[in-house]
């Protein structure tokens, strides 16, 4: 029995169960009132036979439901499957059309070449053979074959193609492989063929200044730009370098750390003869016989930039307020065994300190400095001492700047102090101030033992007496010029008169070691000298004594000028650098001076 016959026969049963019903209750209505309750059996029969009948029907509706769910889900996978098959025949058609096609367009390239082939097999055979021509006969020229755009684009592109080829046999001679990225790039050997060599401008080349790169101010892999002089970090895709070569069409950068050249934004290493004077220039090196021979070095030397300096005698950059430590640097920088000590970085660079210790970079500053003052093979006349002072700034705490002069108040050299008389408080006839004179034999009677200078303290006065026990080899004197009241800082201008020469510290000895000592005389190397007030205005300069030509150099920051002797004892010395005269002893000296004495009394 089907489904619309159940659905159809359901109401008519439904229909004669109410009929029943409504003739069951006329009969009770018509029969007496005690018969007309039905009995409890019955009507429970009725119902149970109600909810059968319910159950029965909601089952017939899911099972219908769910048979018509199950054939339209059947129904769409069958579409969705004849969908996918189209979809597999087209692609299919599409890459079958695909080969046919490459395999037309290689079957047509495989032909033109050959007849290509063809061609100039045939050329060189009428060219190899030729044809014999009588005399007379003049052989007509053929008509230049005119080229459609595609042949012209297929030369060019051979041409290219061949031009690659002998590029690449030429790199492979030399014994390297083409580079054609970046990660191999840095796996190559080293090339000695760079096209970019003649784009380095060694006028803009200034390695005195600190290694950091000019946009990240970082001191790591800092390379330098051999076109346009500035610091720039890394060479890699992503780095500063490689952007700055990008975008100006720089080329050649050195690794201010390794010495190394390299090509960017290619990538490669260059190895050339001609950039040698660049790495001495930026670390110079001294073997021992060049170090020997400075003391007696008395030619120029000629900078790239066409000046003329002798080396050692070279001008300090003053950044700003800086002259105050320059003199000092140029004073020491003419000590020759501190500086032999310092032109050879191995002498200091194996000394360990313990860590954390700031005087490691200052000796490394200080040396390197040396090395630039002294150096035969410079671009320029002049050095700037940035590196050094940044170190001086590290190790003082930032107690000596070089932005504004600093008042030293310890003293951690040894040197000998002398005390200038007191300056004049009146004026003369000419309402002029006088600017007092005193020996330097006078100055020096402060440590014969026997003369008393007494000192105030708030406390008690007491007196104390000064004699030397021993001469060193170098001997520092400084003037005392400066003195603080209780408002401001004033300037003694006493002019002191010395010899340049022949100075005689014995009288200075205790009694007890004069025996001992062979050498007494000492002989002037570098003067520093105060000019303008003491505070804001004045300025410091050095004269200096070049060992090798024996002549005597002003120098003031940047300006080197060669001097008289005579003018040396004309300024207001403030520190004082002697040597001791080794060579000869106190008696040989006297008996040197003593002729010239004499014909000074035959001359009056």
């Amino acid at each position: 029995m089907t489904s619309d016959s159940r659905e159809a026969s359901a109401p008519v049963e439904e229909r004669a169960v109410d009929d029943d019903r409504n003739t069951t209750r006329k009969r009770e209505r018509d029969e007496p009132r005690e018969n007309k309750s039905p009995s409890p059996p019955a009507k429970q029969a009725r119902k149970d036979e109600k909810e059968k009948d319910k159950e029965k029907d909601r089952k017939k509706d899911d099972k219908d439901r769910k048979s018509s769910k199950k054939d339209k889900k059947d129904k769409d996978d069958k579409e969705r499957g004849k969908e996918k098959d189209k979809d597999a025949k087209r692609r299919s058609e599409k890459d079958k059309d695909r080969k046919d096609k490459d395999r037309k367009r290689r079957s047509r390239s495989r032909s033109t070449e050959r007849k290509d082939k063809k061609r100039d097999r045939k050329d060189k055979e009428e060219h190899a053979n030729g044809d014999v021509m009588e005399e007379g006969e003049v052989k007509e020229e053929a008509p230049p074959k005119i080229l459609t755009e595609r042949e012209k684009a297929r030369l060019v592109i051979m041409e290219e193609m061949r031009n690659r080829e002998e590029a690449e046999k030429s790199v492979a001679a030399v014994g390297d492989d083409p580079v054609w990225c970046n990660t191999k790039a840095q796996e190559q050997q080293p090339s000695r063929h760079c096209p970019y060599l003649d784009t380095i401008d060694r006028t803009v080349l200034d390695f005195d200044f600190e290694k950091l790169c000019s946009i990240s101010l970082s001191h790591l892999n800092v390379y330098a730009c051999m076109v346009c002089g500035k610091y720039f970090q890394g060479r890699g895709t992503n780095t500063h370098a490689y952007t700055h070569s990008l975008d100006t069409d720089h080329r050649v950068f050195l690794n201010l750390q390794t010495l190394k050249f390299f090509c960017l934004p290619d990538n490669y290493e260059v190895v050339d003869p001609s950039l040698d004077d660049i790495k001495y220039v930026l670390k110079p090196h001294f073997s021992d016989q060049l170090v020997k021979s400075l003391n007696g070095w008395s030619r120029a030397v000629r900078a790239y930039d066409d000046s003329t300096y002798y080396p050692g005698v070279v001008g300090l950059n003053n950044i700003k307020e800086n002259d105050y430590e320059n003199v000092i640097l140029h004073a020491f920088s003419h000590v020759p065994p501190l500086r032999d000590y310092f032109l050879k970085e191995e002498n200091y660079a194996s000394i360990k300190r313990p860590p954390g210790d700031k005087l490691q970079e200052l000796t490394r500053r200080f040396g390197e400095l040396i090395r630039k003052l002294w150096n035969t093979k410079a671009f320029k006349a002049h050095v700037s001492p940035h590196e050094m002072l940044q170190a001086i700034v590290l190790c003082s705490e930032k107690k000596f700047q070089f932005t504004k002069q600093e008042e030293m108040k310890e003293q951690p050299f040894l040197f000998l102090s002398l005390d200038l008389p007191a300056a004049p408080l009146y004026r003369d006839e000419l309402m002029q101030n006088i600017i007092p004179q005193v020996p330097l034999h006078v100055l020096l009677q402060k440590f014969n033992g026997s003369t008393e200078k007494e000192y105030k303290t708030y406390n008690e006065n007491f007196l104390k007496r000064f004699e030397l026990l021993s001469l060193p080899q170098y001997l520092v004197i400084s003037y005392k010029r400066f003195h603080k009241n209780q408002w401001f800082v004033e300037k003694n201008p006493t002019i002191v008169n010395f010899p340049i020469s022949n100075v005689d510290l014995y009288e200075c000895v205790a009694e007890d070691k004069k025996g001992s000592l062979k050498y007494t005389t000492y002989d002037l190397l570098a003067n520093i000298i105060h000019d303008g007030p003491p505070e804001a205005g004045g300025r410091y300069r050095t004269q200096i004594l070049h060992a090798g030509t024996n002549k005597w150099f002003e120098m003031e920051d940047l300006h080197v000028k060669d001097i008289l002797p005579q003018m040396i004892t004309l300024a207001e010395s403030y520190i004082q650098i002697w040597k001791l005269n080794t060579e000869k002893t106190r008696e040989q000296r006297m008996e040197e001076i003593a002729p010239e004495i004499i014909d000074l009394s035959l001359l009056r």
